[in-house]
Order: C-alpha cells, then structure tokens, then sequence
C-alpha cells in the first residue's frame, strides 16, 4: 500500500490540474490575444425599415456586455472595431393553407459585418449576415416577433463569427 501512495499521489495532483485547466476556458482565447477592448458604432440603416437597426444594436451590445468576449469602449480606446450595417429587410410567403392563402410569411434580414483588428491596423473579416424569422400575417406570432427571431439569429451569427478561425 506504501508504494501506490505516491503513484496515487501524483494521479490525484494531475486530475486536479487537469480540472483547474478546463475551468479556465473561454472563447477570448479564440481571438487575437491583443484585442481585449471593442468599439462598436451605431448600425448603419441602408433600409426603409424604421427602428430595427437600433433595436439590432441594442442586442448585439447587451451580448458583448454579458459574454464579455470583448469589453465595449469608445472608439478613442478600443483595440478592436465591429461596423455593422443593415442593408435589407425582405418578406416572403413561406407556408399556405389548404386555401391556398397564406398562412406564415418568412422575414428575412440582411447584414454586414466588418471586423477591425485597430492595434494591428488590419480588417480581420468582412461577412454579410443573413437570418430569418417566421410569422402569421392574421395573427401570432406578429411581424415583430419575426423580427425579434431574426435579430436574436443574428447576433447569435455575429459573436460565433467573431471566435471562428482563430
């Protein structure tokens, strides 16, 4: 038994390493090391549509302040820089009833993305974005919900780009 002791030991002290490795991992290592801050300026509204754009920004900030992938700060102090413009909003049937009418309508929404590496003054991607939200034009869910759904896909879209191919 006295010589499994230090055998166990060290099983014992590499499992907690191990451990202690794995509860120290975020998506930040996926990024440039560099970038800690991001500055991200108003969405751009190429559209008619009123308010989306705001209301996309607002969604893209709280997910930054929440993961804390990159801490948000003015253009003066950031490392990084993340334009965004929303440059279409498009409607299409997507389902009928037996009536041949329709009966759910898919909204599409359309992005682009650019994203600035401003330490090593270099464009990391440029992506344009597209996700979709289904409503009843008689009923629930509203258009604005579709929206709500699209932006939420978005977003979603934004941050997994963001952590890709690093």
């Amino acid at each position: 038994m006295k010589q499994r002791a230090p055998f166990l030991l060290v099983m014992g002290l590499m499992a907690a390493l191990a451990l202690c490795g794995a509860c120290s991992y975020s998506f930040k290592g996926s990024l440039p090391p560099h970038l800690r801050t991001v500055a991200i300026p108003a969405i751009v509204n190429e559209t008619a549509e009123f308010g989306v754009a705001e209301d996309l920004g607002e969604l893209v900030m709280a997910r930054f302040m929440r993961d804390g992938l990159l801490r948000v700060t003015d253009e003066g102090r950031a490392d990084s820089r993340l334009v965004l413009s929303f440059t279409q909003i498009s409607e299409a049937p997507f389902a009928y009833n037996q009536d041949e009418v329709t009966s759910q309508v898919r909204l599409t929404i359309r992005l682009r993305g650019e994203f600035l590496d401003r330490v090593e003054d270099r464009q990391l991607w440029q992506k344009d974005f597209s996700e979709w939200g289904t409503y009843d034009p008689n009923g629930s869910p509203t258009r604005a919900d579709a929206i709500a759904e699209a932006a939420r896909k978005l977003v979603e879209a934004i941050n997994q780009q963001l952590v890709a191919d690093w």
